[in-house]
């Protein structure tokens, strides 16, 4: 914890002890270092449709991504849903073909997939996340891990070998909305920010994204700005 001082010149530290970092996987995204300050709750989306829950939940985490490229609104949390669970079956006799065991195979597929909190460093003005973030969040995008690697440049990817699924568990845990099975977005604002102007940019979303979204997919707003 800081207490006092520059915060400004403390996460300027921060980002080059990240970035003089050099073993990340290869693949992995830059990290990200920004302050995120005190939050206020401003208004949730409450988005229903006649799609399983794996597909409810891929819209709702697409429409967090492309709520956050909006220059007004800087925190969304998607809610409603049970853990998401991927699930990769593979045969012993493929693992033993590869001359791979389980427990080497689920380290790569960790080394490939990752979203990791790297701390919270608070001061008295802000709070610092530091979060490292190359997740794969779909069976398709599991499928093209590579697991084995040869000399010759030849791959195997995950894909290849194993039966990969996703599910919520425990399947009991759901958000209902006017009686409908619904995923929540969960909109808030830092201590800088207007909550009208948060609230306004959320609504044209909202607005626009009616005119677009799969057939039978709902937006509601469902909290006003108090």
């Amino acid at each position: 914890m800081v207490e006092g001082g520059d915060a400004t010149l403390f996460l300027s530290d921060i980002k080059t002890e990240v970035d003089a970092i050099d073993d990340f996987p290869d693949k992995a995204d830059e990290a990200i270092v920004r302050p995120i300050l005190r939050t206020d709750a401003v208004v949730s989306v409450a988005v229903t449709g006649d799609v399983s829950v794996t597909d409810l939940k891929t819209y709702c985490d697409d429409l967090k991504d492309r709520m956050l490229r909006l220059p007004d609104i800087a925190l969304v949390e998607v809610t409603g849903f049970a853990q998401r669970q991927i699930r990769i079956e593979v045969p012993a006799t493929t693992l033993m073909r590869y001359g791979i065991s389980a427990d080497e195979l689920a380290r790569v597929v960790g080394r490939q997939s990752l979203d990791l909190p790297i701390g919270t460093i608070e001061s008295a003005e802000r709070e610092i996340s530091l979060r490292f973030t190359d997740e794969r969040r779909s069976p398709e995008e599991f499928k093209d891990l590579v697991v084995v690697g040869g000399a010759s440049g030849g791959e195997i990817r995950l894909g290849d070998i194993a039966r990969i699924t996703d599910l919520f568990e425990p399947a009991e845990v759901k958000t209902l909305f006017n009686g409908r099975r619904a995923g929540i977005l969960e909109i808030e604002k830092t201590k800088g920010q207007d909550v009208l102007r948060v609230y306004e940019a959320v609504r044209r979303f909202v607005e626009n994204e009616r005119r677009t979204a799969p057939r039978g997919i709902t937006l509601e707003l469902t909290r006003n700005v108090s």
